[in-house]
């Protein structure tokens, strides 16, 4: 669980968020059925991301327990708060009987009867705002921090609408690969996102393309 000190989590830089958390407990219990097509081996990768200080887990698997497809879940991301919380981490892992996998400059890869986590270990972050200010499309900002579901307004409301939009991206064809991987998820680019797209691919008036049909 992230620190939950007032200079960190909901705190700083990134405070302009809106965020919402609940009960995981109390959503599974509403929504039993998740909780029960939860593999085993999944169950573990959540429990050891729950329990460990300075660790959760953010992006497509906490996204996935909060609309119920739990079996869309491929892998389990965890990110940091300290150094130490990586070491127990791992340990944790080693535990459970997760295989060490490959190395990226991104992260760490462990395996278990095909249930992937992630090690994601290339920085750390100060809190769950600041993991979500990295994620590229705004659908990703779901996480579990501890006992709690933690997530934005604008992903709630991107899951309602199946939408995709844009935080931020660096990397404009590993986003167009992420956008055909939601597409899968039943998540379509909204307008100005594939406006975003066009900008970057260098159209210059993007704007004038609603007028003749082309982003409607």
């Amino acid at each position: 669980m992230f620190p939950a000190t007032e200079e960190h989590l909901f705190g700083g830089a990134v405070r302009n968020l809106d965020i919402t958390k609940i009960n995981l407990e109390d959503m599974f219990r509403d929504r039993r059925s998740t909780l029960l097509i939860l593999p085993a081996i999944s169950r573990e990768a959540l429990l050891i991301g729950q329990r460990l200080h300075g660790c959760c887990i953010a992006g497509g698997a906490p996204l996935a327990l909060y609309t119920g497809d739990v079996h869309k879940i491929k892998d389990w991301d965890l990110f940091f708060h300290d150094h130490s919380a990586i070491g127990n981490a791992v340990t944790e892992l080693n535990r459970f009987g997760f295989n060490y996998v490959n190395s990226t400059n991104w992260s760490d890869t462990y395996e278990k009867s095909g249930v992937v986590v992630q090690i994601v270990n290339w920085r750390l972050y100060h809190s769950v705002e600041e993991i979500f200010k990295s994620f590229d499309f705004s659908v990703c900002c779901f996480a579990v921090d501890g006992p709690n579901l933690v997530f934005t307004k604008q992903a709630a409301e991107d899951v309602e609408n199946g939408e995709l939009n844009f935080l931020h991206t660096d990397d404009l064809i590993m986003c167009l690969k992420r956008i055909a991987r939601y597409g899968q998820k039943g998540f379509m680019p909204s307008t100005e996102c594939i406006k975003e797209i066009l900008r970057r691919a260098g159209v210059v008036n993007v704007d004038i393309m609603r007028d003749h049909g082309g982003c409607s």
